[in-house]
């Protein structure tokens, strides 16, 4: 099923529009993670940062940076349905760490998975792949590589 969205004459398929929905969520907390480890304004994070920060974190009641930061760990931590690593080939009896990670975010029609590259124990490079009913994992376009990388680098790599 395919879905017009408001941006001009872009149709966008279910699995799309959830990857997008999920996209912008990590893309909020990586924002809102950076500023509470940072000495800026709340008026330097982006409306909806600030929305995130006073509903969600009642930022009104305990303005206290280091208690955001964790609690936005803490929910990244629980928003994937499975964390996955495999390793790399190597020779029989060779130490091997994780080589490769799988962070899987939804499923069914439409699925969502956050893949990378690990080395040593960290992500390197990160990129989304959604799914629907009866189709391949598809590369999902975007320039947010580094929230991406943020989002991953919350979990523990080690095998």
């Amino acid at each position: 099923m395919t879905t017009t969205t408001e941006d001009a004459c872009v149709v966008l398929t279910d699995a799309e529009l959830n990857c997008k929905g999920h996209l912008e969520t990590i893309q909020l907390w990586h924002e809102v993670h950076d500023w509470c480890c940072g000495n800026e304004d709340p008026n330097a994070l982006s409306w909806p940062g600030r929305r995130f920060l006073i509903e969600e974190m009642d930022w009104a009641h305990d303005p206290d940076r280091d208690a955001v930061a964790e609690a936005i760990r803490e929910q990244v931590l629980e928003d994937p349905l499975e964390v996955a690593v495999r390793e790399d080939w190597h020779a029989i009896g060779e130490e091997t760490e994780a080589a490769e990670f799988m962070i899987l975010l939804s499923t069914g029609g439409p699925a969502l998975r956050l893949k990378g590259r690990l080395a040593d124990g960290e992500p390197t490079h990160a990129w989304l792949e959604h799914q629907d009913w009866f189709t391949p994992w598809t590369y999902y376009q975007t320039a947010a590589d580094d929230a991406l990388i943020w989002y991953a680098s919350q979990f523990y790599w080690e095998v």
